[in-house]
């Protein structure tokens, strides 16, 4: 409900507002009354099952502060696949206590588990614009897939396309009467690879096609065409130039159907081209680039004299050695902000993180909730018996978590991107 919408209702009832809305607490009832009523509901599309509700979406915001750093007007799908990531931090994911969100469904969080990044392409501003208003039945979109580097290897490829509610009564009783199994409208999805200013084309491949019915016009939700066949061209096609998709639809029993009828109106229904890619040899071990290391580690030294340390603050690892003045093996906050180790320029969320870090004394005998290897027991034996043949069992993680990071490569690309950095969080300690 716009702001318009309120004043016009208080104009309306002046008369009375010296009488009826003198309590100020009166007004903001009647006020987030009006809000809840005249407010849109938002729709909430089940992949699973196909169904519609009208189910309020978690409001991302609550837990994404979306005012610190500018993110794409259309990433919405990619801040609502963090959202869900980050409610679901833990591995293996627990099937009783999973959570989903409004885009993001039991497919989505096994995918982008089994990838280690997810890249969301938007198309380019086609060069033939004038041509594609001109077909009613058809829309094409183009896409700079050469973004994605060679050492990713493609795992799925997914298209998803908003389409709004169909409004047109006699096209909506039109099909009613003519299509009851869904065999009328349906919806082919082709790809053709262009190369160069379009002067060089393959040949056009089909890709997926979608039966829609009756009841599927009424209702808006996000269209997906997802099949081995266009990650398939999508993997062959990676280091090209640009990806052509083309939307049409066709008709068997309505010579007239168009898009718009469909509800999917250009300029809302710009597409999302989903990626989800596997890098090649990444193990989750010294995945952080050298040339970010150095920075970090320049940063690091350059700060180093201007720190307000508290000198009676010792840290940890500092306070001694024997066990009277040291604790047993523990996990202790360890705050990263990404502004401070330089990544700031390029990561989106989260602003920062706690990766932990282990510290303390493994005395023997070493307690068995640590999960100490058979190893350590021995090594922290023979340093009892003879300090100089071991040194002591070291007190380490045991057990990591993964971190999610939404970024964004290029500052003048439209593409945000979420990777998963494994082994980046602490989730126990013991003694190895």
């Amino acid at each position: 409900m716009s702001y318009n919408t309120i004043k016009k209702f208080f104009q309306i009832y002046s008369p009375w507002k010296h009488r009826v809305f003198e309590n100020i607490q009166i007004r903001l009832v009647l006020y987030l009354l009006l809000l809840y009523i005249l407010s849109p509901p938002h729709w909430i599309y089940c992949r699973s099952t196909g169904e519609v509700t009208s189910t309020p979406e978690p409001n991302i915001t609550h837990t994404i502060n979306t005012t610190e750093k500018p993110t794409h007007g259309l990433s919405r799908f990619i801040l609502d696949m963090y959202e869900a990531l980050n409610r679901n931090s833990r591995h293996p994911i627990d099937p009783e206590n999973i959570f989903y969100s409004r885009f993001v469904g039991p497919e989505e969080m096994k995918l982008v588990h089994l990838a280690d990044n997810v890249r969301s392409l938007y198309p380019q501003k086609p060069n033939n614009v004038e041509d594609i208003a001109q077909l009613e039945n058809q829309l094409s979109f183009h896409f700079d897939i050469k973004s994605i580097p060679s050492r990713e290897r493609v795992h799925f490829g997914e298209l998803r396309i908003w389409k709004s509610a169909a409004k047109d009564p006699e096209f909506l009783s039109l099909l009613t009467n003519r299509d009851i199994s869904g065999q009328c409208l349906t919806l082919v999805l082709s790809a053709t690879l262009l190369r160069g200013n379009n002067l060089g084309r393959e040949r056009t491949f089909f890709v997926g096609r979608l039966r829609l019915k009756p009841n599927d016009l009424i209702t808006p939700e996000y269209l997906s065409f997802h099949s081995s066949k266009l990650t398939s061209l999508l993997s062959r096609w990676q280091i090209s130039q640009t990806l052509e998709l083309k939307l049409e639809v066709s008709s068997h029993c309505h010579n007239q159907a168009t898009l718009t009828q469909l509800g999917i109106i250009e300029i809302e229904a710009t597409p999302l081209l989903l990626v989800y890619n596997v890098i090649e040899g990444n193990d989750g071990y010294n995945d952080i680039p050298q040339d970010v290391a150095r920075e970090i580690v320049r940063r690091s030294v350059e700060s180093s004299s201007n720190r307000n340390s508290d000198p009676t603050e010792t840290p940890p690892w500092l306070q001694g050695t024997s066990s009277s003045a040291s604790t047993s093996c523990q996990r202790y906050s360890n705050q990263i902000n990404f502004d401070a180790i330089g990544w700031g320029d390029w990561v989106i969320f989260p602003p920062s993180f706690d990766a932990y870090y282990c510290h303390g004394n493994c005395h023997y005998p070493i307690p068995s909730h640590y999960n100490s290897t058979n190893h350590a027991l021995i090594q922290s034996l023979i340093h009892i018996d003879n300090p100089h043949r071991a040194p002591p069992v070291c007190c380490s993680p045991t057990e990591y978590d993964d971190l999610f990071i939404v970024y964004n490569e290029d500052d003048d690309s439209s593409t945000l991107e979420i990777k998963r950095y494994k082994n980046m969080i602490a989730l126990s300690c013991g003694c190895r």
